[in-house]
């Protein structure tokens, strides 16, 4: 089998395709495997490129050498292990993922063992094609850049090729002659089978009823919160409960430690503005209310003048996170530095950007090289802690701050609105429209967001669960939420005020982050992930002094108090495929054909689909100019002239018999005859030929020869 050029080229290619993946995917999260990836892929270079000279372990020093590896990478993960215990880097993703993380790498590194290793049997290769695989599952779950995913594309086509030719090894097929031998054909099979997948499951429905899973993927729903996802309410399952600590603050008030930060503040780590389809995605992008009068950044920054009761937060937030997290409210002052800085060992501090819409933004880059996010947010108490600081706008209201697609909320809430006026809990002028856009006017935003933030969070016919079922799945979930179940975590809570003040034409988003904390001492408060919780934010006015009107951002809990640290975190896992479950794998057909119409719009895409476009027509061009030639000669030059000697003597093949099967049939026939091997050993060079795009000596008379022989002496009368 080691003798087959093309099988050598496919497992080799295989492989350390696989750990090229590996070593891109986690590179962000342990450069080290990167490293370790480079040189397995220069290893496995440099020994095909010997073309087996440096082959020369025997098993028992390639075993000695896997040990080595081993113990050198066993201490590589103890170092690891030590540091997560101080640092803290990789908590959000829990013991579990990381010990995964350590052992990829080393089994990536174990297969250079193998490699080395001399007299290859089945086995070692098979060894070597598991590795790849194992390698390449991990890297699969956190790719996220294009090179990333064209690695794993790569890797499946080359492994297509590899197992092709391990089969006709298998198979007894003559060792191909070329290094490319099957490479056309096993790359036009897999795409052709990528290509008759695809549409197919793109409109295959989801099963109707949920269906058990085994143990390890279970349907249940973790509590917490993913980096890399928005927030999905067409899930269903229990959620259950996460105590790894996402990150941790001290703070500090006039140099003291601050052991009264209060119990209900809210970190802010992201605010979703597009729904569709029963979710909030995070890719979309919107435009916030731009502000008039900003804070200012100066490079030789200072911590703003905030009034009295003012303290500092020093947040400490692992980098893998890819998230901020801000105290809510975010207090500033137009004209007066910004309230936001990153912080470094030994560095003067690097003041925040402000925006044009009074956010602000994050100097990228760490200097000191740390793996955490380290960065200050001072900050005081305001008379309204759910009131921001106000601000003048100017410019036009992003459009996607008052989408509301669900027609039957806009319903629910004309119906509710009058409701609230009967029983007192607005004014009766809190339903005046404005006459020019028919919507309510802006002065009553405030009071209805707050009557209806307390209706969901009050009314007796509104139940707060862990336990999400979705009794009407043909519905929106909003909708089946607000009419049919009535049960339902804070996401759920959250998602529906947000489209009921939409639907009333108030701005509004979902703000996802974590409410609350745990108090170590000493002014050290750490933000466990099963404190993760949805709420959501509006825009209103209020009249200032002037007689204009000042606007503030007003963040509105709908929760009832039992429904503290319930968002589900969609998907579990920091994972690069967040996408393909999201749009693809968890998902109606409407929304997967539209996912891949998203796909067919981008051009990296367009290029990819391009490329494998003209590789498949190559192929079959290939294809039909090989069934040309033989066409043309309408005679087959291998197994006609076999044929031709075995006929006179009775034998003929089957209809449905195999060239391989009459040949085995054959040699039976002459029994312990040295010819006997003749037939099987000529049908099997026309296989590899035929099928292994092996180039083979042409036929030699001289087997021929010997073999009518044989059958005359076997069969004197000429028949048999």
């Amino acid at each position: 089998m080691t003798a087959d050029p093309a099988f050598r080229l496919s497992t080799f290619l295989t492989l350390g395709l696989a750990c090229a993946a590996l070593g891109a995917a986690e590179a962000q999260l342990l450069p080290e495997v990167a490293a370790f990836a480079t040189a397995v892929v220069v290893t496995l270079a440099v020994v095909y490129r010997l073309d087996g000279r440096a082959e020369v372990l025997s098993p028992q020093a390639a075993t000695n050498l896997g040990l080595g590896l081993a113990l050198a990478g066993a201490g590589w993960a103890g170092v690891r292990i030590v540091r997560e215990t101080r640092a803290g880097d990789f908590v959000a993703v829990g013991w579990g993922v990381f010990v995964v993380l350590l052992l990829t790498p080393i089994l990536m590194v174990l297969s250079v063992s193998f490699v080395l290793r001399r007299d290859k049997d089945v086995g070692v290769y098979w060894y070597l094609h598991a590795i790849g695989l194992g390698v390449v599952v991990l890297a699969a779950a956190i790719a996220r850049r294009p090179w990333e995913v064209a690695a794993l594309v790569a890797y499946a086509a080359a492994a297509v090729w590899g197992l092709a030719r391990f089969a006709l090894a298998r198979g007894g097929a003559a060792p191909a002659a070329g290094r490319r031998a099957g490479l056309m054909r096993a790359a036009g099979w897999f795409t052709l089978a990528v290509m008759v997948a695809t549409p197919v499951f793109a409109v295959t429905p989801p099963a109707p009823v949920e269906i058990e899973k085994f143990e390890l993927a279970a349907a249940r729903i973790e509590v917490g919160f993913s980096p890399d996802q928005g927030v999905d309410l067409t899930r269903t399952g229990e959620l259950t409960s996460v105590q790894a600590v996402i990150f941790h603050v001290d703070v500090d008030e006039n140099g003291k430690p601050k052991i009264d930060l209060p119990q209900e503040l809210r970190w802010r780590g992201r605010l979703l503005a597009h729904y569709a389809h029963g979710s909030w995605r995070r890719e979309a992008i919107f435009r916030m209310p731009q502000v008039v009068d900003l804070a200012v950044q100066k490079e030789d920054w200072t911590p703003p003048d905030l009034g009295p009761g003012g303290y500092r937060i020093r947040y400490t937030v692992p980098a893998s996170l890819r998230s901020e997290f801000l105290a809510e409210p975010v207090v500033w002052r137009p004209g007066r530095t910004v309230p936001l800085a990153n912080v470094y060992e030994g560095q003067p501090p690097r003041p925040w950007i402000p925006l044009a819409d009074g956010s602000f933004f994050r100097q990228i880059g760490r200097p000191d090289q740390r793996r955490t996010l380290e960065y200050v947010q001072h900050t005081a108490p305001l008379p309204d802690p759910d009131l921001g600081v106000g601000f003048l706008r100017t410019g036009t209201l992003d459009p996607e701050l008052t989408k509301n697609p669900v027609p039957a909320v806009r319903a629910f809430t004309n119906q509710l609105l009058p409701r609230l006026i009967r029983e007192g809990k607005l004014s009766a002028d809190a339903g005046t429209l404005n006459p020019v856009n028919n919507r309510l006017a802006d002065e009553n935003h405030e009071a209805v967001a707050r009557a209806f933030t307390a209706f969901l969070s009050e009314a007796p016919e509104y139940t707060y669960t862990l336990n999400l079922t979705r009794p009407r799945p043909d519905l929106d979930p909003v909708e089946e939420f607000l009419e049919h179940s009535k049960t339902g975590h804070c996401e759920r809570y959250a998602s529906a005020l947000v489209l009921m003040l939409r639907a009333q034409g108030i701005p509004a988003a979902l703000a996802v982050g974590f409410k609350g904390h745990e108090h170590l001492g000493e002014g050290r408060y750490v933000i466990p992930q099963d404190h993760a919780h949805a709420w959501a934010v509006a825009l209103v006015s209020r009249p200032d002094a002037g007689g204009g009107r000042v606007w503030h951002w007003l963040s509105l809990d709908p929760s009832p108090g039992e429904g503290i640290s319930t968002l589900a975190a969609a998907g579990e896992k920091v994972s690069g495929w967040a996408w393909v479950w999201d749009r693809l794998l968890d998902a109606t057909p409407e929304e997967r054909l539209e996912a891949i119409g998203d796909l067919a719009s981008n051009p990296i895409v367009q290029g990819v689909v391009a490329t494998i476009a003209v590789l498949a027509a190559a192929a079959w061009g290939v294809r039909l100019l090989r069934r040309a030639r033989v066409a043309a000669g309408a005679r087959n030059p291998w197994l006609d002239p076999l044929y031709a000697v075995l006929a006179p003597h009775g034998f003929t093949p089957a209809a449905d018999e195999t060239p391989r099967e009459f040949a085995a049939r054959v040699s039976a026939a002459l029994g312990g005859h040295p010819a006997a091997a003749i037939p099987p050993a000529w049908v099997e060079r026309y296989y590899a030929q035929r099928f292994g795009g092996a180039t083979v000596t042409p036929p030699r008379t001289v087997d021929l020869d010997a073999l009518r022989a044989a059958m005359t002496e076997l069969s004197p009368g000429g028949t048999r």
